[in-house]
């Protein structure tokens, strides 16, 4: 198949964003598909140099460019940036890919836009990496944002168990089906075991954007 992926790479340039949307790139193109990286928010990019959202997307677009370059994929990728200009291919270039494309796939809000060429593909998923987070505004009913989630053919979320009588999570209408990020294995291999069966991580579920939804997420 001939797949547009749109991820937040430039959007966000930190490591967990970046390996999220390479495992994606890298594991369907090792699945025989052919693969375009796309990013079309409308907003501005996180300049981590200078530590500020930027209307330049030059720390952004390298970021873009470093992250897939050294995997065969520094020439398949696409920025839009919130001014309408195309970095990476040209408009002309995307759409033209876009005409051949079987699925679109947008992971996290890599795209806020319905645009033509986009619509076209005959197979478009949402895949929802911030499960609860999505489900929330989309629970706020502002109609632009419901409108855009109804323009997919399906809707994935990492959240489990959202959508099932174990959660309590409002789904709008909408029905998601549970997915897993993918891992190329391959990329992760290390020569130490590791020092314990435990695994951790670390995470905030705190977030100002839903104070009059339930107190915060936590």
């Amino acid at each position: 198949m001939r797949i547009l992926f749109a991820g937040i790479i430039g959007r966000y340039p930190f490591g967990g964003v970046t390996w999220c949307s390479l495992m994606y790139l890298l594991g369907l193109r090792d699945l025989g598909h052919e693969v375009c990286y796309l990013e079309d928010t409308g907003e501005g990019i996180y300049d981590a140099d200078a530590d500020a959202i930027s209307e330049d997307p030059s720390y952004g677009t390298r970021t873009i460019h470093a992250a897939l370059a050294p995997h065969g994929l520094g020439d398949r990728w696409c920025f839009v940036n919130y001014d309408e200009t195309y970095h990476g291919w040209s408009r002309d270039r995307l759409r033209e890919y876009c005409r051949g494309a079987d699925l679109y796939i947008d992971l996290s809000g890599g795209c806020w836009f319905w645009r033509d060429e986009y619509r076209a593909i005959p197979r478009r998923i949402f895949i929802d990496s911030d499960p609860v987070f999505t489900q929330l505004a989309i629970a706020k009913g502002v109609t632009w944002y419901v409108d855009f989630f109804r323009g997919f053919d399906h809707l994935f979320t990492f959240g489990a168990n959202v959508g099932t009588p174990a959660c309590d999570v409002p789904t709008g209408g909408f029905t998601w089906r549970p997915t897993w990020q993918p891992v190329v294995t391959r990329l992760w291999r290390t020569d130490r075991p590791p020092a314990r069966n435990r695994f951790t991580t670390v995470m905030t579920w705190k977030t100002e954007s839903f104070t009059d939804v339930d107190g915060n997420k936590d």
